[in-house]
């Protein structure tokens, strides 16, 4: 994945710089500093989406279809845009009839079809249309044109900032001679630098500099844009229609009942996910976050003193359970190293600050005086604030800062998805004080908003979540297995660091401690050496290593733990084999084992499966010959030769695991038999890991010998119905043998399943 910014992000940008835009038209009045500003901010979305539109062009497999899709949204946007803007606008369209016309023009300059006088007449009524009935006229279809015509964002910048500047300019000078000489009376109001809020547009191509030329993951869709925007008008003119008719008070209650739907309605879904630590903490987190909203709509709606002061209360209870919960989702989701007494700290200092502020009215601590307002549109508690209120928030903001503190640190060594993670939770951690710098600057009209930062925080962290998916979601998944088998099971993280293990593994490391490096756990270490290369790599042959503990022998299987695309860290299941092996040494000095390999032969190897088969098991047999073994014996003298025999037994043993038994037939065939596996998929990886490890061991003998394996596989259920009895073997050993012919006729060094065909 590479650096930057996607499409996606960058889409995602352009519609909250377009929200906030919007909001600064409908609800701050154009001229003050607040409105000036936030119309400054919303300049970044015609950019970014003329860019794509060109992209859109130069990238789209249906140019037809592409045209059809922004006719159709632009005519369902014209009511919507109309209720909204009508008051500025009047009979002009909304933005994607100007992104329409654009494209539409950059059609006609492409097309091959046409004739230079039919693009040149083309062009003349589309540049018309804009002019007369454009929301933005001209000014899309230029910017369009640009970054499709510059070859290189440097050009593209130029020509781009040339172009907005000159606009500026020119507006100026446009609206100075009006205000002189009265062009144009409806104009008059306009002053000379009125436009000068245009000069934003150039801070899209700090954007879109960062773009890295993939398309991303849209969160609700590629064509959530396109929907979004007209829906949006109709809910900012029901925001204007509350206001108007009812007063600005009951759009703030509304606001706090929707918020409090939203998040609810997250909850839901949430807990349709599988469960983990990280998930409950989340939804402690946003029970937390939901309690605070609540109790922030009954003092705002509240008509007495006693129960708008209790609301007051609950908030604070609100705020306690959404920090513990914030604590324990960072501790669990993307696994930050946080000392549990931290737990502690915050859980009674929260419950000394819920007491002080209950008993606010007699201590006078966290507010000196308590009071109702009643003398506006609507009663409002006042509080006098003391310095517990102060010292409150200064514990608030030292709990913030550890939180990010410890991501920061975190950072450098944490997975790509665990990155992710992070800049949402940076993000998310954020908004609580973006609804304190949000209401000191004014843009709240005196209402406290702090619920909003609270609400989003909480959204976000369950946004995360739900995207990026949890890693300790493995410690849930295999719980039974953990503490119910008798096998040894272990998790670590993608550093290598210790997440979780069973009572077996803590047996067979004693000294293993969760968030301890496996490197600096005795035994586990040298099978950590063994399983990595130099660069960190999980090696083929960490497949499966021996290790000894005690008197004990163990087999360890290690597997990468995939998630969301991502390798999140290690499963290793430790299987006790002591008998196993004990009783291969036993085989090992009985007539039945191969001298050279120490495998067993085949009349052991067959009795094996037979007993087997016959008692319904099922299995895969492996036929496995060395290529063109006569030319190493030839070339390189028997001895050579009779180490690449060992070295492939070598390669079985390390390869396969579990319940598994070999033989060598003779000369250089070899079989092996993996019981009660069905998994064709798996059975293939185990052929083609085989053929790996050998090569490497191979060139370890020597560096000029060429070889490879060639192997054919029957899987038992292919005889099981048809034969019966002592012919089970030879009726799977033919089956093979066909298969092991098929691979060879192919040309060798692979591997190839019995194909009836």
């Amino acid at each position: 994945m590479k650096k930057g910014l996607n499409a996606a992000t960058l889409k995602t940008i352009a519609i909250i710089s377009m929200v906030i835009d919007h909001i600064s038209w409908g609800f701050f009045d154009f001229y003050s500093w607040q409105g000036y500003f936030l119309h400054i901010c919303g300049r970044l979305t015609i950019p970014i989406m003329c860019f794509f539109i060109a992209e859109g062009f130069k990238k789209t497999h249906n140019l037809k279809k592409y045209i059809l899709r922004m006719t159709f949204f632009a005519a369902v946007t014209v009511i919507p845009f109309y209720l909204f803007f009508h008051e500025e606008y009047a009979y002009r369209q909304n933005i994607i009839f100007d992104y329409l016309l654009a494209l539409l023009l950059l059609t006609v300059l492409e097309s091959k079809k046409l004739k230079i006088f039919a693009k040149v007449l083309l062009s003349i009524v589309l540049v018309l249309t804009s002019m007369l009935i454009g929301g933005w006229p001209v000014m899309p279809m230029i910017y369009v044109l640009i970054f499709y015509y510059a070859d290189t964002f440097k050009k593209q910048a130029v020509w781009f900032c040339s172009t907005t500047v000159s606009l500026v300019l020119f507006m100026m000078i446009a609206i100075t001679l009006n205000t002189r000489f009265n062009f144009y009376p409806m104009y008059n109001t306009w002053v000379w630098w009125d436009k000068s809020y245009f000069l934003g547009f150039m801070l899209a191509l700090i954007l879109l500099k960062a773009y890295n030329g993939e398309k991303g993951k849209y969160p609700f869709g590629k064509y959530f844009f396109f929907i979004f925007y007209p829906a949006h008008f109709i809910v900012l003119y029901a925001m204007k229609m509350v206001v108007a008719h009812y007063g600005s008070y009951w759009l703030y209650v509304g606001m706090q009942l929707v918020c409090m739907a939203v998040l609810i309605g997250f909850l839901v879904r949430l807990m349709y996910e599988k469960s983990s630590k990280a998930q409950n903490a989340a939804v402690l987190f946003s029970v937390g976050a939901l309690v605070y909203t609540f109790a922030f709509f009954v003092e705002s709606t509240a008509f007495t003193k006693d129960l708008a002061f209790g609301a007051v209360t609950l908030e604070y209870l609100g705020e306690a359970i959404t920090f513990l919960g914030l604590t324990v989702f960072l501790l669990e989701f993307i696994h930050i190293k946080i000392n549990r007494v931290l737990y502690l700290i915050e859980g009674g200092f929260f419950c000394i600050a819920v007491f002080l502020v209950y008993t606010a009215e007699y201590n006078h601590f966290f507010y000196k005086n308590v009071s109702m307002d009643y003398s506006g549109d609507f009663p409002r508690l006042v509080l006098d604030y003391g310095i517990g209120f102060y010292l409150f928030f200064a514990f608030l903001g030292v709990i913030f800062s550890a939180y990010m503190i410890a991501m920061f640190m975190s950072f450098s060594k944490a997975s790509e998805i665990e990155r992710k993670r992070m800049l949402i939770l940076f993000v998310a951690l954020s908004f609580p004080w973006l609804a304190v710098v949000v209401r000191a600057m004014g843009f709240t009209g005196g209402y406290e908003v702090s619920f909003l930062g609270t609400i989003a925080s909480a959204i976000f962290a369950m946004v995360a979540l739900l995207k990026y998916g949890y890693f300790d979601s493995v410690q849930e998944a295999v719980t039974n297995v953990i503490y119910k088998s008798n096998e040894g099971l272990l998790v670590l993280d993608h550093n290598k660091y210790v997440l979780y293990y069973n009572n077996v593994v803590s047996q067979i490391f004693p000294k293993i401690a969760e968030r301890k490096h496996a490197s600096k756990v005795p035994v586990l270490q040298d099978c950590m050496e063994k399983c990595f290369d130099k660069d960190g790599n999980m090696t083929v042959s960490s497949l499966s290593n021996t290790l000894e503990a005690g008197d004990k022998i163990y087999e360890m299987k290690m597997e990468p733990i995939l998630e969301a695309g991502y390798n999140q860290g290690y499963m290793v299941r430790i299987f006790d084999y002591t008998n196993h092996y004990r009783s291969l040494e036993k085989l090992r000095k009985s007539a039945h084992i191969d001298a050279l390999t120490g495998l067993s032969d085949r009349e052991i190897f067959k009795q094996e499966i037979t007993r087997h088969l016959i008692s319904k098991g099922s299995g895969a047999l492996f036929m496995v010959d060395v290529d063109y073994f006569k030319s190493i014996n030839d070339n390189f003298g028997h001895v050579v030769g009779d180490e690449v025999l060992v070295s492939l037994a070598q390669s079985i043993r390390t390869v396969f695991f579990g319940d598994c038994i070999s033989c060598r037939v003779g000369g250089d065939e070899f079989m092996m038999f993996v019981k009660n596996s069905t998994d064709t998929e798996e059975i293939g990886l185990f052929a083609k890991r085989l053929n790996e490890v050998y090569g490497k061991n191979v060139k370890e003998i020597n560096q000029n010998i060429q070889s490879s394996l060639s192997i054919g596989i029957a899987m038992s259920d292919s005889i099981l119905k048809q034969t019966a009895g002592d012919e089970l073997f030879e009726a799977l050993y033919v089956l093979a043998d066909k298969a092991l012919y098929q691979v060879k006729e192919k040309g060798r060094n692979g591997f190839a399943f019995y194909d009836a065909k």
